[in-house]
């Protein structure tokens, strides 16, 4: 496909029913995986991690399985434990904001 047929396609009204890429809820996704894991990686020692788990709500044997678990630190940023214990609600309290609501918010949408 010609660059210039790329940019015309482009500019045409997309069909209703149609889906396409958005990136804003995949950054939105993303940035919120990235700071669980700086969380996982500034707890770094497996008693830490095992008392701020337990702390958030995850019960004793998730929290020393994934404490001690020598898995890398953005691999345990998509677990389970991880998402339960720093939920979308704890980052929002903790000042961590929603690009996804901001992103609806600017364009004029009520979600």
């Amino acid at each position: 496909m010609r660059h210039d047929d790329l940019v015309a396609s482009a500019d045409r009204p997309r069909p209703a029913g149609r889906e396409y890429h958005r990136p804003i809820p995949e950054l939105d996704e993303w940035l919120r995986r990235r700071i669980r894991m700086c969380y996982w990686k500034q707890w770094r020692w497996p008693r830490t991690k095992i008392s701020h788990l337990l702390a958030l709500g995850v019960s004793l044997k998730t929290a020393i399985q994934h404490g001690v678990s020598s898995k890398s630190y953005r691999h345990m940023a998509r677990t389970p434990a991880m998402q339960q214990a720093l939920n979308n609600d704890w980052l929002q309290r903790q000042g961590v904001p929603s690009i996804k609501q901001l992103w609806c918010k600017a364009q004029g949408y009520t979600s």
